[in-house]
């Protein structure tokens, strides 16, 4: 129970007044479909009519596209990234058609990671770090920075040298600090093509804001 004397005892001027507000909201707009366009901020609401879900605009970004993030739902439709969101020359997101680079975002906090990337043509070395991505908006940026493995095509070629062989993979580095991401293939010698952005996800905010 409250101490009488301790302001937030008060009904009338904490409650009351606070429950006024939720209540005045106006209802979100609804549809089947996420807008990708229109006048949305960051923040605002949507009701997906369709699966009962309130979904909130985690990202408006002109590389990265528009990313809402559900409520009730467990996790929102996957969302295939503009290609203006690379930042590395000759490669594009969809070498294959069929596995384009998705996002999906979760009612927990995760972003998901899906599809292939990679160059347009030939390939690159490994044990050579690329600069991969423009800068992660904060909608997307991870919480903590961190390495994740990833599949590789070819998986094995070339020759391997037994001290690295156990390493041999690509890693994908999301970095919190300047909201940037890098790609490193290790192991052997041989050139790799395609990367399969399977299975990565990330705790999505950002340690810089957290009180301490």
């Amino acid at each position: 129970m409250a101490d009488p004397n301790d302001s937030m005892a008060n009904f009338e001027t904490w409650l009351n007044a606070n429950w006024d507000k939720l209540a005045d909201i106006p209802a979100a707009p609804a549809g089947t479909s996420l807008p990708t366009a229109g006048n949305y901020n960051v923040g605002d609401r949507f009701y997906k009519s369709d699966t009962q879900s309130i979904y909130l605009l985690a990202c408006k970004d002109a590389n990265w596209g528009w990313h809402w993030r559900p409520i009730q739902d467990a996790i929102s439709p996957w969302v295939t990234v503009p290609n203006t969101c690379m930042d590395i020359t000759g490669w594009t997101l969809n070498p294959v058609p069929a596995a384009p680079f998705q996002i999906a975002l979760d009612n927990r906090g995760q972003c998901y990671w899906r599809g292939i990337i990679g160059p347009t043509s030939g390939n690159i070395s490994r044990n050579v770090s690329y600069q991969l991505f423009k800068t992660l908006p904060i909608g997307l940026s991870p919480r903590e920075g961190g390495g994740y493995m990833l599949g590789h095509s070819p998986v094995s070629v070339g020759t391997v040298d037994t001290n690295l062989n156990i390493y041999q993979g690509v890693r994908l580095f999301l970095q919190d600090d300047f909201n940037t991401s890098s790609i490193r293939a290790f192991g052997g010698t041989a050139d790799f093509n395609r990367v399969y952005l399977t299975g990565v996800q990330y705790a999505v905010g950002t340690a810089r804001y957290t009180a301490v």
